[in-house]
This record gives C-alpha cells, sequence and structure tokens, in this order.
C-alpha cells in the first residue's frame, strides 16, 4: 500500500497490483506486437514498413507499473525512446504516449 497525501487533498491509500507475468514475457508480448502493425516513416509518406523491422534489433527493457497493474517496455530508436504497455492480466499492448522528444518519431 503506497499512502499518498497529494490525492484529492486528502490521505488516501493506494493499493498496489501484484505482477503475474515477468519482465520477459512483457517483452515477448509487445516484440509480437510490433510484428503486427507498420508505420510509413518520419513524415508518413514512406512506403509502409513493419515496425518489427524497424526495431528487431533493440535491446528492449520492461518495468512492472505496480499502482497500474501494467508493464512499460521501451525501447531506442533513431535517439528516442518508444514506449508501450502492456497490462499484466491481458498482456493487452499498446503504446505508450510518453514520447517527450522534438525529434521526428513513427507511429508503432
Amino acid at each position: 500500500m503506497i499512502a499518498s497525501p497529494w490525492i484529492f487533498g486528502n490521505d488516501r491509500t493506494v493499493s498496489e497490483i501484484p505482477a503475474t507475468r515477468t519482465e520477459a514475457e512483457a517483452i515477448e508480448q509487445t516484440q509480437a506486437y510490433l510484428k503486427t502493425v507498420s508505420h510509413r516513416g518520419f513524415r508518413k509518406n514512406e512506403p509502409e514498413v513493419s515496425c518489427w523491422e524497424t526495431f528487431k534489433e533493440a535491446k528492449f527493457s520492461a518495468r512492472y507499473l505496480d499502482l497500474y497493474g501494467a508493464w512499460q517496455v521501451d525501447a531506442w530508436y533513431s535517439r528516442v525512446r518508444y514506449y508501450w504497455r502492456v497490462n499484466d492480466s491481458s498482456l493487452e499492448v499498446a503504446p505508450d504516449g510518453l514520447l517527450f522528444t522534438k525529434n521526428e518519431t513513427i507511429a508503432c
């Protein structure tokens, strides 16, 4: 349990959600997801390319977000760190919108 005095202005206790999967499973699921989606380059006007082709040489890492019950998986491509969220219980993968960069990015 984590006590947080800033939520709603009062002391609240937020329950942590224990992980049921491993870091390797979250990364594996993210890589499987990348094999199913594609992008059209930085300016979205290039020929369509598999996201897996773009990230297959990348080093992936994952950390568990116990307040959300999800894994945050990341990998670098062209000086930008890309993030994905993996739901721990369903293993559903979605892009995570944590791209704080002025560099052009791809949609994977």
